[in-house]
């Protein structure tokens, strides 16, 4: 049976993963889902850095909290890590830590806590933010040299993940349990579940699943990676029970159209066994799915719902 294997805990909620060619990044917040959403002005998270083997070599702490960690990026020879509750970007290079507000550094609390930024992407020259306002999904465009705002897309019910194939910008719906593009294209990955964190290989795609709970619930419940091969000729499941929910997945050592600022390395597995617990992984859906979730009535649910959402920020002048 294959395992997976416990790298590190204690450390909260795990998040973002990231690389460059000589480290692995992984942001941690250091606080639970639960207590984090109640308290997210006590959060300061921690991006740990490891080495290829998997050897805690540093943790990264600025001057200011990391409040609400979610994604990180390595690109520009930069980490960028996307500090959800301040609607801001935290960067480092070159022993520097510096912000970046995506909103305008002049944008009230109030807007900014409203916005739910969780994910950051770049390619030719231009940055992409996604996540959602008030469930409406989200992808900001932003050129990369004066980080102006060249386009705004709402897409998706409450989106996570943002990544570019074939030129075409896609996102996660994860309320929606689907993968949809801004071309109009749409695909289900999970009926009734809450997808995040995807890597698409030349070769596959890998899509993180996870229970749709509120987060006092979702410590401990299962998780699991649906992997489909491009050429569609089969689909796999990689099951971990108990676990809680799943927010990232990244392929070092394979290029990754989600990552394609540095492929990484691989890494070794024959001897982790050695230095770390392990727990099974099932290669059979250990998540069962839905099917109401996609019918006719559920769908114009979250139409309406979305479009009733978005009536009430305009009303607020947030959009």
């Amino acid at each position: 049976m294959s395992r997976a294997y416990l790298i590190d805990r204690d450390n909260g909620t795990y998040y973002g993963i990231t690389y460059n060619e000589k480290n692995i990044f992984v942001a941690a917040r250091r606080i639970s889902y639960a207590k984090g959403k109640g308290r997210p002005e006590e959060q300061a998270g921690v991006i740990l850095v490891y080495n290829y083997n998997l050897e805690l070599v540093d943790e990264l702490l600025p001057a200011f909290p990391l409040r609400d960690l979610h994604q990180i990026y390595y690109f520009d020879n930069k980490l960028w890590a996307v500090c959800t509750y301040d609607s801001t970007v935290a960067i480092y290079g070159n022993g520097l830590w510096g912000r970046w507000h995506p909103l305008g550094e002049n944008i009230t609390t109030k807007i900014a806590h409203k916005y739910h930024f969780n994910s950051i992407f770049s390619i030719k020259n231009r940055i992409y933010m996604a996540g959602s306002i008030d469930r409406n999904g989200i992808i900001y465009e932003y050129d990369f040299q004066s980080k102006a705002i060249l386009n705004k897309y709402f897409i998706g019910y409450s989106s996570h993940n943002v990544w570019a194939r074939d030129g075409v910008i896609s996102t996660l719906s994860s309320m929606a349990g689907t993968s949809v593009s801004i071309d109009g294209r749409s695909e289900i990955i999970s009926k009734g579940n809450f997808v995040r964190g995807i890597a698409v290989t030349e070769h596959s795609v890998y899509y993180g699943i996870s229970t749709a709970l509120n987060r006092s619930r979702r410590e401990g419940s299962n998780l699991m990676i649906k992997k489909t091969s491009m050429d569609n000729t089969g689909t796999g499941f990689y099951g971990i029970r108990e676990f809680g929910q799943i927010n990232e997945i990244r392929t070092p050592g394979l290029f990754d159209y989600a990552h394609p600022s540095c492929p990484g390395k691989i890494i070794q597995t024959e001897k982790l066994g050695e230095r770390f617990d392990s727990v099974p992984i099932i290669k059979d859906p250990v998540i069962r799915e839905i099917p109401a979730w996609q019918s006719i009535p559920r769908s114009l649910y979250q139409r309406f719902d979305m479009a009733r959402r978005k009536s009430r920020l305009r009303r607020d002048q947030i959009l």
